[in-house]
């Protein structure tokens, strides 16, 4: 197995760090081999590259080339990075003309862009590289009773040509994992539904529709809190179901508390982590009930 370059990025080291700390966690029992880069922002997907894609492009090749000093793979743990990261590697590595454009940029930072290295997303790592067996085997605190629904998230997979891991309309191994656990995966209508973080700073309304009709097909599938492999999410989930009791047409008797759990988080538990040891205490949305069915 290959030694990675970890890329966290912006929001998980800002925002949300006891997600890296349980992915780490995770990493060092199932032996997976990784270090720190100096890297900066992917950067987003969807802003930036919209706005100007040759900016885009530069920031993703000076995070590249980093790791290309190494030659070493990164390993991303957003998806948002990931999908910015992996398309920045193929549009250089098949566009000369603009590769050549882009290292006489970074030529003023001393960096250059090779493209020599893969970029990988940490739960294919997990999946493919690792394998279920080798972590069924490290569980030893089975989440068994807790039934949990999937958002897999939309940069996880698309643009598929491209990332070319999973169908990007039929993803299963954020299932698996939450399967190797212990736990129940429950189906839900709306799985494939983007959580609605994209278009929040263009449509507050959109985005918190969204991230009801989410909730609200989770909650009626039966399961107990949502895994997510994106911090992005995460944070969609996390930290806006309070503004949903504030909606013009807000069912005012419904209460939105419904828990959201990285996947590393998931694996820990299952792996024997105490629950406030891993974060989970920094969870804004989580209830006694549930949290018995995660504790050992």
């Amino acid at each position: 197995m290959s030694e990675y370059k970890l890329f966290p990025g912006c929001v998980i080291q800002n925002r949300v760090p006891f997600l890296e700390a349980s992915a780490k966690y995770v990493f060092d029992k199932l032996g997976v081999a990784y270090s720190s880069g100096e890297f900066g922002c992917c950067p987003n997907p969807v802003g930036i590259k919209m706005a100007d894609k040759k900016t885009w492009c530069a920031l993703a090749a000076r995070n590249i080339a980093e790791a290309e000093k190494e030659e070493k793979p990164i390993m991303a743990l957003c998806n948002g990075c990931y999908q910015s990261l992996a398309v920045g590697n193929h549009e250089l590595k098949h566009d000369p003309v603009l590769k050549k454009d882009i290292n006489a940029i970074l030529k003023k930072v001393d960096k250059e862009y090779k493209g020599i290295i893969d970029i990988n997303h940490f739960v294919t790592v997990l999946v493919e590289e690792v394998g279920l067996d080798k972590i069924k085997s490290m569980i030893t605190n089975p989440l068994e009773g807790l039934k949990v629904g999937v958002h897999p998230g939309c940069h996880y997979a698309r643009p598929s040509h491209i990332l070319n891991n999973e169908d990007p309309m039929d993803p299963h191994y954020l299932k698996d994992l939450v399967e190797v656990a212990g736990a129940e995966v429950v189906d839900y209508d709306l799985e494939m539904l983007c959580c609605g973080n994209s278009v929040r700073n263009q449509d507050e309304y959109t985005a918190n529709t969204m991230l009801r009709d989410k909730i609200r097909a989770a909650k009626e599938s039966g399961a107990d809190c949502l895994a997510v492999n994106c911090p992005a999410c995460f944070q969609q989930f996390e930290n806006n179901q309070l503004k949903l009791r504030k909606m013009k047409d807000a069912d005012k008797k419904e209460k939105f508390r419904f828990p959201t759990l990285f996947i590393t988080e998931i694996l820990a538990l299952a792996m024997g982590k105490d629950a406030k040891e891993i974060g989970i205490r920094y969870h804004r949305n989580k209830s006694r009930e549930f949290l018995n069915k995660v504790s050992n």
